[in-house]
């Protein structure tokens, strides 16, 4: 199953309208720093591949603010890591509703830091990335199938 553009951007729309009673907009692709986030989750069954999220720092805390019911500045960064992940596992969760079945979730991971710039930038012709903007901050949306040559 080949996810479109359109089917992405209708997922995380319902997904943030749902979490957060706030439109979400599209906006233009960003490049993560070292100081981001990313979650990510594999999905493996009839379809397989994984979903990833890119935050800078201020979207992953506003995020964690959304779902915990905080203020900036109240988090420690575990909760901020947790959330992020959390965010991944929700609309991983929601493409999974979508997919052909059987289809299974995999756990959420995170990294952040130097080790981020290390890892797959999912820039290429392989993978579907949009890119949202929400409380001023970016977001990222990485669908990414498995080839098969390499695994998701």
């Amino acid at each position: 199953m080949d996810l479109a553009r359109e089917d992405i951007v209708a997922l995380v729309e319902h997904t943030w309208q749902t979490l957060f009673g706030d439109a979400i907009e599209l906006c233009p692709p960003f490049t993560l720093g070292p100081d981001g986030l990313r979650a990510s989750i594999e999905i493996s069954g009839t379809w397989a591949g994984c979903v990833v999220l890119d935050y800078p720092a201020a979207s992953a805390e506003a995020i964690a603010c959304g779902l915990l019911e905080a203020k900036p500045g109240e988090l420690e960064s575990e909760a901020i890591v947790d959330a992020a992940g959390e965010m991944a596992n929700i609309l991983a969760g929601n493409l999974k509703s979508m997919l052909p079945q059987p289809s299974r979730l995999g756990l959420p991971t995170t990294i952040s830091g130097p080790s981020l710039l290390e890892t797959a930038d999912f820039s290429d012709e392989n993978h579907q990335i949009v890119s949202f903007v929400w409380n001023n901050t970016p977001i990222s949306v990485s669908i990414r199938p498995n080839t098969g040559t390499g695994g998701a």
